[in-house]
């Protein structure tokens, strides 16, 4: 069912010396408004899994969980993926 709803990618990664200054919200407001301007009625994105932070802060944007995924990241084997969704409009 969530196939085919991708439609770009972007990767953003938050420098651990930069954390909680509001950069993540920052990033997710943009990317927001930039979907809206798009026509594109929900946004999708994936933090991983063991990132509790990002999940939290997600979470609290009014993103849900709606799938995982076992990939490779940056060359390591079975990283897990959680896949969180939230609708625009």
């Amino acid at each position: 069912a969530l196939a085919g709803r991708h439609r770009g990618g972007s990767s953003v990664v938050e420098i651990e010396e930069e954390g909680r200054k509001g950069l993540g919200e920052k990033f997710v407001g943009f990317y927001e408004r930039l979907a809206k301007e798009k026509a594109c009625p929900y946004l999708r994105l994936d933090t991983n899994a063991i990132n509790e932070r990002a999940q939290a802060m997600y979470q609290k944007l009014g993103y849900q969980i709606v799938g995982r995924e076992l990939t490779v990241f940056n060359g390591i084997d079975r990283v897990e993926l959680l896949m969180l969704e939230k609708t625009l409009y």
